[in-house]
């Protein structure tokens, strides 16, 4: 991963809450599809794994859903490890895991990364956060 490629994912960041003009359809998973915003930002970072994990994982968190009635929204985490050799964290909750009413969902763990740690936040403690809505992947601005 290169300089050159955080920043530009960084500018993409910056710009997403302009909007995508289109989805593109998980090529797997019939049921989820993902901005515009999300596949510059996995080309950016050569995170299309995290693409796939999310999809992987959402016929298991539609059942859970469907129970609690919430099946339109989905927050998702990409927790960076605590400690050097500790392991990445891919939770799905059904809002912000501080409400007291949410859900978690969805949780993978994940032995080795090189998705950039700066990406989820200025002192490395907050996690990349995406959200699906209706089926569909995107960045948090564009929400």
């Amino acid at each position: 991963m290169t300089t050159k490629n955080i920043a530009r994912a960084r500018e993409i960041m910056d710009y997403a809450s302009l909007g995508s003009d289109r989805t593109f359809p998980h090529p797997l998973v019939r049921n989820l599809s993902y901005t515009e915003n999300v596949q510059r930002i996995a080309e950016a970072l050569e995170a299309f794994w995290l693409v796939d994990a999310i999809a992987s994982h959402q016929s298991a968190v539609t059942r859970k859903l469907d129970v609690l009635d919430m099946r339109d929204f989905q927050v998702w985490y990409l927790r960076p490890p605590l400690a050097e050799g500790d392991s990445w964290d891919l939770e799905a909750w059904s809002d912000s895991p501080d409400d007291p009413a949410a859900r978690m969902l969805a949780q993978q763990s994940i032995p080795y990364s090189d998705f950039p740690v700066e990406m989820t936040s200025s002192d490395h403690s907050d996690a990349f956060r995406l959200y699906v809505e209706n089926g569909v992947l995107m960045l948090p601005p564009e929400r």
